[in-house]
């Protein structure tokens, strides 16, 4: 009898224990599917100054466009200023202190250095084509290799081309380079200015105003809407125009993957659709437009342009052959058996891209 009862007893509790484990599954269940009902708010951890057009040309738009298609399930909440530092927006989003980011990778020099290649002199002009070509051979490159794990790249894209600015300089020929003190936006930049007789100077864009107005530095290398845009065009009186450009660097548009998983199966599609090369077409002609616009603002601010002639450029081309070769070993250490052939995709990539477009 007792037997009996303690077998009855147990079969109770086994029961109870059952329905509250039932009881739970739909409770935790009903709670996701609320959850997902009301929506998901990414962080965006912001270090774009207010009005800068990457900010209001390129990402606000993508963020608006990705609440449209998601039919606001999604939606995002800027930081009222950046997460972490800007040099450290990877390890934000990998972390998930934030949801998503601009990443530039440049900024952590020896990180990312198969993504080096892109930031190459004299790939071309045109950002459009050159960020569009940058997506495809990231993603037939170097995607494999792993140098993002950690964050979803959601696209790779380029900046402009970037010129030599400085306070009061000019710079003409490869002499008037010798000694000048120049602020450098990655490691492709500083062994080009190291190349042409400069001394790099890495630092953030916020500070080289300070850098520049209390004499720290000659100078930058750096894109023309960067100058406008951070209201370096104060300080920075002269340019030296280098067709194809004296180097570039490029971006990555970045969310947390755990937090991409939480979301509906059918708002990642939606999301991943227009992103990518989509995203990198865009973003690249916004860029085209923001040098147009940037080149008719410093000449009315009375900015002394002046274009490298043909000559310079060529020993300019001649001067920077060791940046090409310090990549080219580099990516041969991380696994690319011919860096040759990867830069020189590029390049043709560049090109197909901009004929197409013409």
């Amino acid at each position: 009898m007792e037997h009996n009862l303690t077998r009855r007893s147990i079969v109770k509790a086994a029961a109870a224990t059952a329905l509250g484990g039932s009881f739970i599954a739909q409770a935790q269940a009903q709670a996701q599917a609320q959850a997902q009902a009301q929506g998901t708010v990414l962080r965006y951890s912001n270090w774009l100054p207010p009005g800068y057009p990457v900010r209001t040309k390129v990402l606000d738009p993508w963020m608006a466009e990705v609440e449209k298609v998601t039919e606001g399930r999604v939606k995002f909440e800027t930081s009222p200023k950046v997460i972490g530092t800007v040099p450290g927006q990877f390890d934000v989003i990998r972390d998930g202190l934030a949801d998503v980011a601009l990443i530039t990778p440049g900024a952590t020099p020896g990180r990312f250095e198969l993504m080096e290649v892109l930031d190459m002199p004299f790939v071309g002009d045109v950002s459009e084509s050159r960020s569009v070509a940058s997506w495809r051979i990231y993603k037939k490159e170097f995607e494999k290799f792993g140098e993002y794990k950690g964050v979803l790249p959601i696209s790779v894209f380029m900046g402009n081309a970037a010129h030599l600015f400085t306070t009061n300089k000019e710079v003409k020929s490869l002499d008037d380079w010798k000694g000048l003190k120049l602020r450098s936006p990655q490691p492709a930049a500083s062994l080009a200015i190291t190349q042409l007789g400069g001394v790099p100077v890495y630092k953030p864009v916020p500070e080289i105003y300070e850098l520049a107005s209390s004499g720290v530095i000659d100078g930058a290398v750096i894109p023309t809407e960067v100058v406008t845009g951070f209201k370096l065009d104060g300080v920075m009186k002269r340019m030296t125009f280098v067709e194809g450009g004296i180097t570039n660097s490029n971006l990555l548009w970045a969310m947390n993957p755990d937090k991409f998983a939480s979301l509906r199966k059918e708002d990642q599609e939606a999301i991943l659709k227009i992103s990518g090369e989509a995203m990198a077409r865009a973003a690249g002609r916004a860029h085209d437009i923001f040098t147009q616009e940037a080149m008719a603002q410093l000449t009315r601010n009375g900015t002394l342009i002046h274009r490298a002639s043909p000559q310079v450029v060529a020993q300019m081309k001649e001067r920077l052959k060791p940046v090409e070769a310090a990549w080219f070993e580099k990516a041969r250490k991380k696994g690319i058996t011919d860096p040759e052939r990867v830069l020189a995709d590029l390049r043709k990539e560049v090109t197909l891209v901009t004929g197409l477009a013409k």
